[in-house]
């Protein structure tokens, strides 16, 4: 099982970047933050809204931990430019016996 965080600035070819490696991994989940935020509020407006922030990371981090607990590959999109949130994804990983 592996798990692949991308880290860039919005518009550096993060998505393209995640479609290309799912289409050499074909068992590979994409979890997108853009197309979540779409699916969930409509547009960005909406899905940056605070409440709608918290909201969108806890449905993202359930989703990871399913996928880490499955043993699915999955390809984690999005900006992950807080070192913060990048510090919390390998204590998640740890916390399932991943190699970091």
């Amino acid at each position: 099982m592996e798990l692949t965080v991308l880290v860039g600035i919005s518009g550096s070819g993060k998505s393209t970047y995640a479609k290309q490696l799912a289409k050499v991994n074909p068992d590979t989940e994409i979890i997108s933050t853009p197309t979540l935020r779409n699916k969930l509020f409509g547009n960005l407006i909406e899905g940056n809204k605070p409440d709608n922030k918290t909201r969108l990371f806890n449905i993202i981090d359930k989703l990871l931990k399913t996928n880490i607990k499955n043993n699915k590959n999955t390809i984690y999109d999005a900006t992950n430019l807080s070192r913060k949130r990048r510090i919390y994804l390998r204590k998640v990983c740890r916390n399932f016996q991943m190699m970091v």
